[in-house]
């Protein structure tokens, strides 16, 4: 993060708890701000503002994401390249390292872009091959993670993503037709005895 100091000239910031410190200089003053709230744009003295960018998404927020989108514990921890207990310390609120972060952030990303904004139905075709021979899934578990490759994945599986989540809504169809008949659940039941 920088601070614009008059004249087009910035300086690089630091947070320091709810205060933000002045790391470099102009002219010979380091100056301490102590300002609790900022918004998108705000104006610290008459010459001196600060930019701050929409925050991403934290490591707990994507492992949810990746949850809903029906991808298991096992396979966001191949995402992520650590343990499955690494997740669910994650999901319970415990921060993520720096780079397990930026590669969550750069995994969910490349999905969520590419698949325009709904993940759903990319677990159920993670492993099928492309014309590479290649899955999504050695995209997403790979060491060094390429967001133009995971996006051209997703492109290439997409009518299979789409058959997924139609087959998906016939089942959620059915299954509410299957949970029964008002009338019959309603009718009495003849219990029989010996006695």
């Amino acid at each position: 993060m920088t601070v614009e100091i008059g004249q087009g000239k910035s300086v690089p910031v630091a947070m320091v708890g709810a205060g933000l410190f002045l790391v470099g200089t102009y002219g010979h003053a380091q100056q301490l701000f102590s300002t609790v709230w900022l918004q998108p744009s705000a104006s610290l003295s008459h010459k001196v503002s600060i930019t701050t960018r929409k925050p991403a998404l934290s490591v707990q927020e994507i492992v949810s994401k990746f949850k809903e989108a029906g991808f298991p514990v096992s396979a966001i921890a191949e995402i992520a390249r650590v343990e499955r207990k690494t997740i669910y310390s994650w999901m319970d609120g415990i921060p993520a390292r720096p780079q397990n972060d930026e590669r969550m952030q750069l995994a969910y990303g490349s999905l969520n872009s590419a698949n325009g904004g709904k993940p759903a139905g990319l677990y159920r075709v993670w492993r099928q091959k492309l014309s590479d021979g290649s899955s999504l899934r050695d995209q997403l578990t790979a060491e060094d993670l390429r967001p133009d490759s995971i996006v051209a994945a997703v492109q290439e599986l997409q009518p299979s993503i789409d058959y997924q989540l139609k087959l998906a809504q016939k089942r959620s169809k059915a299954s509410s037709l299957e949970s029964g008949n008002p009338v019959i659940e309603q009718m009495p039941i003849a219990v029989l005895s010996d006695k």
